[in-house]
């Protein structure tokens, strides 16, 4: 059933409000202590405005950047392969598994074309700079033949999201405010009513609220462009996937929006920011001091306020002929930049994922503990890495994959659903995962042959299905692999080769070593 654009105007009201109640101060807290320089979504920033005014220590400011940079790192690197299609579990027979994954090949590669392009990894730093604080949003669109796929980065605090009764996105609500005179450059086909026929023909340059909408309907989505204040929809036009990309890093039960590393750490952030601004004022204080001021109209202190270097009226400073000004006590040491203000800068690093290892001129450190510090950031990572790849990578492969069919560059017939095609993550965090399992299954089959000898260990374990295996475990090309067909036309040809040397009282290892030459 079509959604009218009344209806989704009345929906996008109510969410708004409700995201407005939830997450207000949390996100406004976010961004004045970990992302100034960010202008949030509906607050309009005065020319020369300062943003950084409650910023009293950039440990928070530089990490959350630090940090947004390392999960781009471990999870989709630029000039590093990171993703591959590779057949799924329904796929048993061994030689239509062989061809299969070799079709997918061929399709990663143009796919990988497309995201190898500098606009994903631009969109992707602010992605993932959002997703420090909750959730990251990108826009994945159609474009020409200069630019096949065109990937957006959009603000998630301007997204409004709905989900399901199954915790998956369901509708994604983004406004946007465009002068009526593109309307129509933006999308050809829209259908103008006879308000805004008049409103482009007389203030072309007036600026219209907009709401982009796409809504899951069955295994399809739907997207729809609705002219907010005359509850008019513009353009509809169905889609096998959504255009929009929205990870979640952590996410409450019963919440919508996700929760991000900010979230946790922003209790301590603020503490540090107090414990340092305190510092400062303390500093101020010893230097400047504030003064008691005798009333004897030498001194008019009408306008002074308690500050360092302020000014307090009062009718004596001491004795009947005090001074005119004398200094107030107060007290000229408080430090709270020793354990207290490292403790919390250190611990916020930690939070953020800006961990470094320690500088060359410290303490010598062992190994164990760099490796032991390397090997937390992979764990702290993969408490989210379920939700990622459920969020992230699959939609961003399917709705690269749509395009690429749209575009007739891959076979339309592929489908991504993790039963006869499935999406293998190769990044740095991924692959030590596959590495953890494959070095279990080497230990297995080295201490198999240390119990009951290499031969009876050959017997015990299937040669080509091991090397199918670890094969796929380790991401590698099928190019140089041959099919299940080839293999037993050279193991026949290598036994017909070794019973003739035998026969000829030859060397067999000899003589392959000939053949091989």
């Amino acid at each position: 059933m079509a959604l009218t654009a009344e209806y989704i105007c009345k929906r996008y009201k109510k969410l708004a409000a409700n995201d407005q109640a939830w997450w207000e101060s949390h996100q406004r807290d976010i961004y004045d202590y970990a992302m100034p320089n960010r202008r949030r979504a509906g607050h309009e920033v005065s020319p020369g405005q300062k943003r950084n005014s409650k910023i009293m220590d950039a440990t928070a400011v530089v990490a959350a950047q630090r940090g947004a940079g390392r999960l781009k790192r471990e999870l989709t690197p630029d000039h590093e392969q990171w993703v591959m299609l590779v057949p799924g579990p329904l796929i048993t027979d061994a030689n239509q598994r062989e061809r299969l994954k070799k079709l997918l090949e061929s399709t990663t590669a143009i796919a990988w074309a497309m995201l190898s392009t500098g606009t994903f990894s631009l969109a992707a730093d602010e992605m993932y700079l959002d997703l420090m604080a909750g959730m990251g949003a990108m826009l994945v669109l159609k474009g020409d033949e200069d630019e096949p796929i065109r990937f957006v980065a959009i603000p998630a605090e301007s997204l409004v999201v709905e989900e399901d009764g199954f915790g998956r996105f369901s509708a994604w609500y983004w406004p946007q405010q465009v002068p009526a005179g593109k309307i129509q450059t933006l999308w050809r086909n829209a259908k103008i009513n006879g308000d805004l026929a008049k409103l482009i023909k007389d203030t072309p340059d007036k600026e219209v609220e907009l709401i982009l909408h796409c809504a899951r309907e069955g295994k399809a989505f739907v997207w729809n462009v609705i002219w907010k204040d005359g509850e008019h929809t513009l353009h509809t036009e169905p889609m096998n996937t959504s255009p929009f990309v929205t990870p979640r890093y952590y996410k409450v039960p019963g919440e919508t929006r996700g929760r991000g590393v900010l979230h946790l750490a922003l209790a301590h952030i603020k503490t540090l920011n107090k414990a340092v601004e305190m510092q400062l004022q303390a500093g101020a204080f010893a230097l400047l001091g504030v003064w008691l001021v005798n009333d004897d109209q030498l001194f008019n202190p009408r306008n002074s306020t308690l500050k360092p270097g302020g000014k307090l009226k009062a009718k004596r400073t001491g004795g009947q002929l005090g001074a005119s000004m004398e200094r107030l006590p107060i007290p000229e040491n408080f430090d709270l930049s020793g354990i207290i203000i490292d403790e919390l800068r250190m611990q916020i690093k930690e939070m953020l994922f800006d961990d470094p290892l320690p500088a060359e001129t410290g303490p010598v450190r062992s190994p164990t503990e760099i490796t032991a510090r390397l090997q937390r950031l992979a764990r702290d990572i993969n408490v989210a890495f379920g939700r990622l790849h459920r969020e992230l990578f699959i939609p961003l492969i399917q709705r690269v994959v749509d395009l690429l069919q749209q575009w007739g560059l891959v076979d339309p017939l592929i489908k991504i659903d993790d039963l006869v095609t499935k999406v293998q993550v190769l990044s740095p965090l991924a692959s030590s995962q596959q590495l953890e399992e494959v070095e279990k299954t080497v230990r297995f089959y080295e201490l198999l042959i240390a119990t009951v000898g290499p031969e009876e260990a050959r017997v015990f374990i299937d040669q080509d299905e091991w090397s199918v295996w670890l094969h796929e475990r380790m991401g590698a090309t099928s190019r140089v692999i041959s099919l299940p067909e080839a293999r037993a036309k050279k193991r026949e040809a290598l036994e017909k080769m070794r019973e003739v040397a035998a026969a000829a009282g030859i060397d067999p290892e000899q003589l392959e070593q000939k053949a091989a030459a």
